[in-house]
């Protein structure tokens, strides 16, 4: 008997059924927390002969700052696996990690609540009011807006949800409408590099490979205040300052100044 037969107690047949055809889990999970290392539970997948899973990433209850650490501790873990996993765009890529001997992995969402660009599906011929600019290499997933209104004819209760995605969307903007008046912008530096480090990582240091322009531009104020308020927490100790990137040593101390 061959290889595969012998390993998975099946008859030759079936072995040659599976050399040829692509054995895909259409929809798997691992805990969803920001943890890279727990993409290693793939390898259940691969030992049973799976070429192809798609792992989910989030659903109506993950609100998408939860869904992007998520989803890129699991891009890290996969990535720093070549030898095992390959992470899937194509369906050349799925054919490569089958001829290689490796699992190809995909993501998958669960309802829309990890999702952003709402307000342009429910009123789409209104101006577009914000730009989401990518800072990391990534893929990007559309919604036509004939398709999202079919849905909401075929199941109503997608209303419920959009209500719900709405009214944390709102409370989110009413948040950083009362920081914009009423805190300093020194604070609000702190208060935006505090969240980047929950975004890019977890343990004691953590690297945030965002200029200070993009700090800046998050926090809305001037690449000269960042500098200087970014130069302050290097003198606390607090973080280390390199070209293009922040590492935050103390996220501890860092907070009792964001949140006085």
């Amino acid at each position: 008997m061959s290889a595969p037969a012998n390993a998975w107690g099946i008859d030759e047949a079936a072995a040659v059924l599976h050399a040829d055809a692509i054995v895909w889990d259409q929809h798997g999970c691992l805990p969803l927390r920001p943890d890279e290392d727990s993409v290693d539970q793939l390898e259940l997948y691969r030992s049973a002969g799976v070429d192809a899973v798609s792992i989910n990433i989030g659903f109506d209850v993950t609100s998408p700052l939860d869904t992007f650490k998520v989803t890129a501790a699991f891009r890290r873990g996969i990535l720093a696996r070549p030898e095992r996993f390959l992470l899937a765009s194509t369906a050349a890529d799925v054919r490569e990690a089958k001829r290689s001997g490796r699992l190809a992995v995909t993501f998958d969402l669960e309802g829309t609540e990890p999702l952003d660009g709402e307000l342009a599906l429910l009123s789409p011929r209104a101006p577009r009011s914000a730009t989401i600019v990518a800072l990391e290499k990534g893929e990007t997933l559309s919604v036509h807006e004939l398709d999202f209104g079919r849905l909401r004819t075929e199941r109503p209760e997608t209303a419920d949800v959009l209500i719900a995605i709405l009214a944390a969307q709102v409370r989110r903007l009413s948040m950083h409408l009362a920081e914009a008046l009423y805190v300093p912008a020194d604070t609000r530096v702190r208060r935006r590099l505090l969240e980047m480090t929950e975004i890019y990582g977890e343990g004691e240091e953590v690297t945030v490979p965002l200029t200070q322009e993009e700090l800046a531009s998050l926090a809305g104020t001037s690449r000269a205040t960042v500098n200087r308020v970014l130069r302050e927490e290097e003198e606390f100790g607090t973080l280390r300052l390199s070209r293009g990137r922040s590492t935050v040593t103390d996220a501890a101390g860092l907070r009792r100044r964001a949140f006085p």
